[in-house]
């Protein structure tokens, strides 16, 4: 059966704020600060690379991402850093690049999909081993929908939520706003 099921990434410390470099709005995941946690403990990219080269090697994956801008900015360095085969995809593409993207990851030459909520409506790629939340989504109803898009050919598969405590203020600030959050899908 499938074995597929959200789980939250903590610190070394076991706080939620502890461990991971992600942060929806940074670009900067690159440097070379552990995440703050101490005790050497992995930032999100290099989780998120460990996933996609030791425990589903080969296997395909999608990672959220909250902007445009970041959904880049992680493709490119799961790439450059971490030997991910990973393309972005977002709204703010032309349909072709999008349709050629997608087409990528469908037929495995991709291994990974880093995008916003514009991906996933209408995908039918049975054999998504990981689904890699980079920052918190935007609702639980998001996030249910979109952490289902793994394992739908029954086997192992499993997702991921990083996130910070200012994820929470981040979300709070945007619903203030009506919802209108920079960093559309």
């Amino acid at each position: 059966g499938q074995s597929h099921g959200g789980r939250a990434s903590r610190g070394a410390d076991g706080n939620a704020d502890g461990g991971s470099d992600c942060d929806g709005d940074d670009s900067n995941d690159s440097s070379d600060d552990d995440g703050g946690g101490g005790g050497g403990d992995m930032g999100c990219l290099e989780h998120i690379a460990y996933y996609a080269n030791v425990v589903h090697p080969g296997g395909s994956g999608i990672v959220y991402c909250l902007s445009r801008q970041n959904c880049v900015d992680v493709a490119r360095e799961l790439s450059e850093r971490h030997s991910v085969s990973a393309l972005p995809y977002h709204a703010g593409m032309g349909a072709t690049e999008r349709a050629t993207c997608q087409s990528a990851w469908m037929k495995g030459k991709v291994q990974v999909m880093v995008a916003t909520i514009a991906f996933g409506m209408g995908i039918d790629k049975p054999d998504v081993r990981f689904v890699m939340h980079h920052v918190l989504s935007k609702s639980i109803e998001g996030y249910y929908q979109e952490s289902g898009r793994a394992g739908r050919d029954g086997r192992t598969s499993e997702c991921v939520l990083f996130y910070k405590a200012r994820d929470f203020a981040r979300h709070i600030g945007v619903m203030r706003m009506g919802g209108r959050g920079r960093g559309a899908a």
